[in-house]
C-alpha cells in the first residue's frame, strides 16, 4: 500500500484513497445526508480496490426510488436512466496489485468495458415511497407471490395459520436432517497466499446489511472490538438496504462496502477478495449471516490458509436452518462456530454432528445490558393503562400485525391499554394501514428505528415477542433487563428466559386467545406481572453465569493477534 497524503476532509471510515481536491470533496458530502455519504465513501473505497493507482472521477447521482450503486458493473459508465447529478469529485488508489478487467453484463453475458477513469455512484433517498421499493414482479412465480401477497393483506390470519402449518413441516425436517458438507472443486489448488509483510492487519467481515436488529448490533460491536484491540475492520455487506446504520459509531475507522449487484466474480478467481488480501493481511475472517461470505470460503481458504474464520449464529430457520444451515454446510472452512443459544448447540452438534469442541456457546447477555444483581422491578408507567411495547424489524418473521390484532382484542374486551410500536422494516406501509384501518391511531404510538429503544424500554410494562421464530432475542434480555416481564411464543430458545405462565402457542389465533387471557389477568391483578418477572429474572441471573460472547471474543482476538 502507497503511503500519501490520508484524506483532509473528516469522514468517519477509513478511507484507501486521496483525494487531490478536498473542496469538490467536501461540496459533494455537504448536498447529502450522513448515510448518503456513508454509501459515497465505500463506492470510492471499493472504486480504489478495484483500480489499484489509478486517479478516477467520481460522478454522484441521487436517486428518488431504492436503487444504489456503489460496487456493481452498472458503476463503469454513465447511468442507464437519467439522474440528477450531485458533483463529480477526483480520487486516487492508494491499493496495490495486477490491474483487473471491467465488464458489463449484455445478453445475459459479460464483456469487457473499455478502461475509463469515470465511477458512477447512485444513492438513493434516506426515506423510500412505498410505490418506489422494489417489487418482486419481476421474480420466477411473481404471479404466486402476488397472489400470496393479496391473501396476507385481505385475510392475515388465515394467511399466517396456512404459513405456520407449512413451517411446521418444515421444522420437523430440520431438527432430523443432516445437511450435507460443501466439497470444493479442485480448481482453488492453483489459488496461491499473497505476501502480507508490512500491510496493515485486519479482520474482514461478513455482514447481512447495516440494518436495526439484534444479530446486527452483535456484528457492529465485534466490528468495534476489532477496531479497539488494533485490527483495521474491513466489512462486506451483501443484502440490499438502505444502510441506515452506516453512521453507527462502531464503524468509525472501518472499511466499509455494501454490495450492490450484479457484481462480476471470476470462475477462476474473486477480484474482491484478492484486492482485500493483497492490501491487507488478514488475520481473521467473521462471518455474520453473509451468504457471499460463506459461498467465498473455500476459496478463501485456499488463498490464505493461515486466515482464521470463524461466524456467529443466531437463529435456526424452518426450511434448511437458514444461515446455521449455511455455516454446516460450509463447516469444513470454519475454524470456530459461535452460537448464543443452547438450542443452536445442540443442533450444531446433536443434529448436525459438527464436532462440539469446534461449537462455542456465549449468549449476547451483557451487550446491551449491565450486571443484574441489582436490577429492580419497574412500576407501571401509567395507573390508567396497560402499556404493550413491540420492538423489532417490522418483517413476517417478528408478525408486528400479530401484535395489532392482540392490541385490539384487548381495546374491544374493554381493558385500558396503550401500545408502543417500535421498529422499521419491509412492512412498515401496511402495518400503518392496518393501524388506521382498525382504529388504533389514538392507542398505538409508532417507533422508526431513530427513536432510541431505551426509550421504549422505560415506558412498557409487558413487551410483547409475537415472532414465528428466534433464538434468543435480545430484546427479551433488554426487558428484563429493565425490570419488566416478557411475553413471547414459544419459539426457539426463548424458554430459556421467559417464563411459562408466559409462554404462549406460536399459532396466531391461539396467540391472540392466550395472550388475552394472561393480559386480563396482568390488568387486574399486577402482582402477577412482578411475580413472572422474579422468575424471568432469575433466569437470566442464571443465563448470565455463562461466559459472554464479548468475553469469548475477548479472548479469540487474542488468537487472532498471535498469528
Amino acid at each position: 500500500m502507497r503511503e500519501v497524503e490520508p484524506v483532509t476532509v473528516a469522514v468517519p471510515w477509513r478511507t484507501l484513497f486521496e483525494v487531490p481536491d478536498p473542496a469538490r470533496f467536501e461540496e459533494v458530502l455537504e448536498a447529502l445526508t450522513p448515510r448518503q455519504r456513508g454509501l459515497v465513501v465505500a463506492a470510492a473505497n471499493f472504486a480504489a480496490l478495484d483500480s489499484p493507482g489509478a486517479e478516477l472521477a467520481m460522478h454522484v447521482y441521487r436517486s428518488d426510488e431504492d436503487d444504489v450503486i456503489t460496487t456493481d458493473v452498472r458503476s463503469y459508465e454513465p447511468p442507464a436512466t437519467p439522474r440528477p447529478e450531485v458533483g463529480v469529485f477526483p480520487i486516487v488508489s492508494r491499493m496495490e496489485g495486477a490491474a483487473r478487467p471491467h465488464v458489463k453484463n449484455v445478453d445475459d453475458g459479460w464483456s469487457v468495458v473499455p478502461e475509463s477513469h469515470r465511477r458512477t455512484v447512485l444513492v438513493s433517498p434516506d426515506r423510500i415511497p412505498a410505490e418506489a421499493r422494489s417489487r418482486p414482479s419481476l421474480r420466477p412465480r411473481a404471479l404466486a407471490w402476488a397472489a400470496r401477497e393479496r391473501l396476507d393483506r385481505s385475510f392475515p390470519m388465515l394467511y399466517d395459520g396456512l404459513r405456520q402449518l407449512a413451517l411446521a413441516r418444515r421444522a420437523r425436517a430440520t431438527f432430523t436432517r443432516r445437511i450435507p458438507r460443501h466439497r470444493p472443486p479442485a480448481r482453488l489448488a492453483a489459488v496461491r497466499p499473497s505476501d502480507a509483510a508490512g500491510k496493515p492487519r485486519a479482520v474482514l467481515f461478513g455482514l447481512h446489511w447495516l440494518e436495526m436488529g439484534g444479530a446486527e448490533r452483535w456484528a457492529l460491536e465485534t466490528v468495534a472490538l476489532a477496531r479497539e484491540q488494533g485490527f483495521v475492520p474491513v466489512v462486506v455487506c451483501d443484502r440490499h438496504s438502505q444502510n441506515p446504520w452506516i453512521t453507527r459509531p462502531e464503524l468509525e475507522g472501518a472499511v466499509v462496502l455494501p454490495l450492490s449487484y450484479p457484481m462480476y466474480d471470476d470462475v477462476d478467481d474473486q477480484p474482491l477478495l484478492r484486492a482485500i488480501l493483497e492490501n491487507f493481511d488478514v488475520a481473521a475472517v467473521y462471518v455474520h449471516h453473509c451468504q457471499w461470505m460463506y459461498d467465498r470460503l473455500p476459496w478463501i481458504r485456499a488463498a490464505s490458509p493461515g486466515t482464521r474464520v470463524v461466524d456467529s449464529l443466531h437463529i435456526i430457520e424452518y426450511g434448511g436452518g437458514g444461515y446455521p444451515g449455511a455455516s454446516v454446510h460450509m463447516s469444513d472452512y470454519i475454524d470456530l462456530h459461535h452460537v448464543i443459544s443452547p438450542q443452536l448447540f445442540e443442533w450444531m452438534t446433536g443434529v448436525q454432528g459438527v464436532p462440539s469442541e469446534r461449537v462455542h456457546l456465549a449468549p449476547l447477555h451483557g451487550l446491551t445490558t449491565g450486571e443484574f444483581a441489582d436490577v429492580e422491578f419497574s412500576p407501571r408507567s401509567s395507573p390508567d393503562a396497560l402499556t404493550l411495547a413491540f420492538v423489532g424489524r417490522l418483517t413476517h418473521q417478528k408478525r408486528p400485525y400479530l401484535f395489532l390484532r392482540l392490541v385490539a382484542a384487548l381495546t374491544r374486551a374493554g381493558l385500558p391499554v396503550r401500545a408502543i410500536l417500535h421498529g422499521d422494516g419491509t412492512m412498515a406501509e401496511p402495518i400503518a394501514r392496518r393501524i388506521e384501518r382498525a382504529g388504533l391511531a389514538a392507542v398505538v404510538v409508532r417507533r422508526g428505528e431513530d427513536w432510541p429503544v431505551s426509550d421504549t424500554l422505560c415506558e412498557e410494562d409487558v413487551p410483547v415477542m409475537s415472532s414465528q421464530n428466534e433464538g434468543i432475542a435480545l430484546t427479551t434480555i433488554e426487558a428484563i433487563a429493565a425490570g419488566v416481564p416478557v411475553l413471547s411464543t414459544a419459539v426457539g430458545s426463548q424458554d430459556s428466559l421467559v417464563a411459562e405462565e408466559f409462554l404462549v402457542p406460536r399459532n396466531p389465533a391461539a396467540f391472540v386467545a392466550a395472550s388475552l387471557s394472561i393480559l386480563r389477568r396482568v390488568v387486574e391483578d399486577d402482582g402477577l406481572r412482578r411475580s413472572v418477572w422474579e422468575d424471568e429474572r432469575e433466569r437470566l441471573r442464571r443465563f448470565s453465569e455463562m461466559e459472554s460472547a464479548t468475553e469469548w471474543l475477548h479472548g479469540e482476538m487474542r488468537r487472532w493477534h498471535a498469528s
